[in-house]
């Protein structure tokens, strides 16, 4: 496309910012000021990505009880307006989210996450019970991470893992149950040819959902997993 006729498109269709609905200069439907304003916790153990009070590599928590993973990458923290987005995709179907987290990903996992180590070789989205997936027509992790394939030339796995179990949401559970309730969730749909894998979740609460997938593909043989997120609930 011609410069002149870039420009001409974006004065005629300006990206407006979802939030505040200001122009935005950013090539997603979300302006810089409203990004800025995107909770994100200063110190973070890398390991679980829960807050830290001081400026170190772990929490005591992934130091006493070493996690089946290696490292946890979240853009965000689960608060305003973060978990008020999340939420519309999630409950509302407003598909219009999808683009932005989306982008955000794909630019941390490119310039950050990943700039001076190896990518994973797959990607797997949490999967949903096949009820809850009827129920809601969509999962929304999978709707998240799936524009990345082709960008990062990056395979999205689907087919590896099924959630067998339809556990009750994990935020209708209480903390010292929610750990129970996804015993025996997931089962692997065939032999694990990888090493090296990312589980991707919209959201990460306890960690819980995560830790029994990344303990299911550890059995199997996966030497390194890490877990990707949009956001992260912080204790």
């Amino acid at each position: 496309m011609r410069h002149w006729l870039k420009q001409l498109y974006q004065i005629c269709f300006p990206n407006t910012c979802i939030l505040c609905a200001s122009h935005s200069t950013l090539n997603i439907d979300l302006c810089k000021p409203c990004l800025k304003d995107f909770p994100h916790s200063q110190f973070t153990c890398k390991q679980c990505a829960n807050t830290l009070c001081v400026a170190a590599d772990k929490c005591a928590d992934c130091l006493t009880k070493i996690p089946p993973f290696r490292q946890t990458f979240s853009l965000f923290d689960y608060a305003l307006p973060v978990n008020y987005l999340l939420s519309q995709l999630k409950f509302n179907e407003r598909f219009a989210v999808t683009p932005i987290f989306s982008e955000l990903l794909y630019q941390k996992i490119k310039y950050d996450w990943y700039a001076d180590n190896p990518l994973p070789q797959v990607i797997i989205p949490v999967p949903l019970h096949l009820a809850r997936l009827k129920q809601r027509g969509f999962n929304q992790a999978f709707e998240l991470i799936k524009p990345l394939e082709k960008r990062l030339g990056l395979p999205i796995d689907t087919q590896s893992v099924r959630r067998v179990k339809n556990t009750l949401p994990q935020a209708k559970v209480d903390l010292k149950t929610r750990y129970a309730n996804l015993q025996g969730a997931f089962e692997l749909t065939r032999p694990c040819r990888y090493t090296h894998i990312a589980l991707f979740d919209d959201v990460v609460t306890t960690g819980n959902t995560v830790m029994a997938l990344a303990k299911l593909f550890s059995a199997a043989g996966v030497k390194t997993i890490d877990i990707l997120c949009c956001a992260k609930t912080q204790r």
